[in-house]
């Protein structure tokens, strides 16, 4: 459609860093089309560029009342409130954006994230056990897993989350950070040789 080829120009542009010209294109297509949820979401998406933040989020909530099984409206306001802090307000379009079909990764692991920084511990692992359900090696999954274990007084699960977070990430600091701070911990050879190594690493030169 004209619209579509308008949108894709538009588009092409915001990638270009001409956004006064994509906003004028997105313009007209909204007022030939007012519920054109493409168009405003990448209108909203000139908005936050251009740090109107009020506009940026008018626009995906009114996507999201339009059309609310259009995940990237969902996934872009998600982004949107975690970038400035507001947690709470994303808890809750995150919990509404995993819901929809065909689900994300990202999203789940971001709730997940999120949960854990406002304190909802116990929310927080099941969302991590959501992500590992289907991806049991996912790295950073594990490791939220054994924070949260950690929390709840679960030692021996929490350590094995994170041991299994080395077997699968041996590069990933936080994981061997978080092993060496448990008290009484023994330590594989298999581990320690690992541990040496990163040592080794980081050292410079």
């Amino acid at each position: 459609s004209p619209e579509g080829k308008a949108l894709s120009e538009a588009a092409q542009l915001v990638l270009a860093g001409q956004t006064d010209r994509a906003e004028t294109i997105c313009g007209e297509i909204l007022a030939k089309e007012p519920r054109n949820i493409r168009a405003m979401r990448l209108l909203a998406r000139i908005c936050v560029d251009s740090r109107r933040d009020a506009a940026a989020e008018g626009l995906l909530r009114r996507v999201m009342r339009i059309a609310p099984d259009f995940l990237p409206a969902h996934r872009d306001l998600a982004w949107f409130l975690l970038e400035r802090s507001r947690f709470h307000e994303a808890v809750a379009t995150l919990k509404t954006a995993v819901t929809i079909p065909p689900g994300a990764a990202d999203l789940h692991q971001a709730l997940a994230d999120t949960l854990s920084i406002v304190g909802r511990s116990t929310e927080a692992l099941a969302a991590y056990d959501s992500v590992l359900q289907p991806h049991p090696d996912d790295p950073r999954a594990l490791l939220g897993r054994g924070h949260m274990l950690r929390i709840h007084g679960r030692r021996e699960e929490s350590i094995a989350a994170y041991r299994r977070c080395t077997a699968v990430r041996p590069d990933l600091g936080d994981a061997w950070w978080s092993l060496a701070t448990f008290r009484g911990l023994a330590f594989t050879e298999s581990e320690r040789e690992t541990m040496r190594r990163r040592l080794a690493e980081a050292e410079p030169g």
